[in-house]
């Protein structure tokens, strides 16, 4: 699992991990019952705090994408979540999908992540 985390971004490190794992699941690139790092691994290889990993994998797993199994670690969901409740979080939801569907077929064609944003920020300053 790639993960990039800046520290000095106004976005909480929790969010920007919640974030690239459900898109990593989105784009395809973490697969339905793929085991992922544990906490631990996680603050060590990150440098982060382990309840900041552990707070992002509980959010995700009361969202729907991730699983807990008991003295086995952390797995991606089998099921993709139901459509969030309210207008805002479907539109969120929605939005995930496609930019996760782009991101993997940018990768397919062969893009790397850097030209991937680079082209993104274009986008978004027009």
């Amino acid at each position: 699992m790639r993960l990039w985390l800046n520290r000095c971004a106004d976005i909480s490190l929790r969010d920007q991990l919640t974030t690239q794992v459900r898109l990593g699941i989105l784009c395809r690139e973490l697969r339905p019952g793929e085991k992922l790092p544990s906490t631990r691994e996680l603050a060590r290889r990150f440098g982060i705090h382990a309840n900041t990993a552990s707070a992002a994998y509980r959010e995700l797993e009361r969202d729907g994408w991730l699983e807990f199994r008991h003295g086995s670690g952390v797995y991606v969901r089998a099921t993709r979540p139901a459509m969030p409740r309210t207008l805002e979080l479907a539109l969120e939801f929605k939005l995930d999908e496609l930019i996760g569907e782009l991101v993997a077929k940018a990768r397919k064609a062969g893009a790397s992540t850097e030209l991937i944003r680079e082209r993104m920020q274009r986008w978004l300053e027009m």
